[in-house]
């Protein structure tokens, strides 16, 4: 992931989402309604990258922002999947235009985005697969994630 960093980023968030949805070529209200009715069937899924110099907490605020202890081996895992999510050509992610935020950029993602395989899916299921004991299924909610994410850290903080 140092191949994307930018100069002077202290962390890195990484996002999943559906294209259309997310970064429609015309951000009227009609492009947003368009992509999500596109996002009932499996359609095209982009990785959002945001390099930040200050603590996460400050860029998104401490009530969305939980952190977590995992181990070298997990933070491993954690790169192989995410890198495998990314579209490559000639071995790096391909990249398809600024993000939303300074510091932030959209890239292809081998995922498709459904109904049933949503930003919060992914995010189960990329902490799952890195070793952390998070469920990895049945997620559609952002609260159900976050929840998980808690109580994790919760367990975390007594051990």
């Amino acid at each position: 992931m140092r191949a994307l960093a930018i100069s002077g980023a202290r962390y890195v968030g990484f996002g999943f989402a559906q294209r259309a949805y997310a970064m429609p070529k015309n951000h009227a209200a009609i492009a947003y309604v368009k992509g999500f009715f596109q996002g009932l069937v499996p359609s095209r899924g982009i990785i959002i990258v945001t390099w930040l110099r200050a603590a996460p907490a400050l860029a998104w605020g401490a009530g969305h922002v939980v952190g977590l202890h995992a181990s070298h081996a997990e933070i491993v895992r954690l790169n192989r999947v995410l890198w495998a999510d990314f579209v490559h050509k000639e071995g790096r992610p391909v990249r398809l235009e600024r993000g939303f935020y300074p510091g932030s950029a959209f890239y292809a993602a081998t995922p498709r985005y459904d109904l049933l395989f949503t930003c919060n899916t992914w995010t189960n299921a990329v902490l799952h697969e890195a070793g952390l004991p998070i469920g990895a299924g049945g997620v559609i909610f952002a609260s159900t994630t976050m929840d998980d994410v808690r109580r994790l850290a919760a367990r975390q903080a007594t051990e």
